[in-house]
């Protein structure tokens, strides 16, 4: 079987990575009038920190996130053990758009470390090819707790509901429009 992540060597032990695994998710759309299938995937940003950020052990492995190296991060990973629940949970919460523009952010309260846990994710409707399957893909791109500033966000808080019918009536794969020669 092959998995998503594979697991990692950290401090010369095998970190399992497994709870990470994709999975979908039907919520009732109001929006769109029908049940949504949501895919949901994880990048390593939600168990790793930049490289730097926090150090690397030597004989650590590096993990790469197809643009930069990172590391191995004991609190984000121990927090994305809840990842999959709080997902599942999106149903009923809402989310706000983060200031770039390019993904929403949804924010809990942790005890350990004291504080806030924000999750990036990105929500867009899923391909021509995967439709026979699924309606939306979500992907958790980051997550992690707050310990410098609160993350720049516009706009207001929405239903995540509401977020993903949104989605599903977009069309970012419109067909270009052919001249007349």
């Amino acid at each position: 079987m092959s998995r998503y992540f594979s697991p990692l060597r950290v401090g010369g032990q095998l970190v399992d990575l497994s709870h990470l695994e994709p999975f979908t998710i039907i919520i009732q759309s109001e929006k769109v009038d029908k049940p949504l299938r949501i895919a949901i995937t994880f990048s390593n940003h939600c168990f790793s920190a930049s490289h730097g950020d926090i150090p690397h052990p030597p004989g650590d492995e590096v993990i790469w996130d197809g643009r930069k190296m990172r590391t191995f991060c004991p609190t984000r990973y121990r927090l994305s053990h809840g990842l999959p629940d709080v997902i599942r949970s999106l149903e009923e919460r809402k989310v706000i758009l983060a200031a770039h523009g390019a993904s929403w952010i949804h924010t809990l309260t942790i005890e350990n470390p004291d504080g806030p846990y924000h999750l990036f994710l990105t929500v867009k409707r899923s391909s021509n090819e995967k439709r026979a399957w699924q309606d939306i893909d979500v992907i958790v791109e980051s997550a992690y707790p707050e310990t410098r500033n609160a993350p720049t966000t516009t706009g207001h808080w929405r239903p995540f509901v509401l977020v993903c019918g949104e989605a599903w009536l977009s069309n970012p794969q419109k067909p270009k429009k052919k001249r007349r020669r």
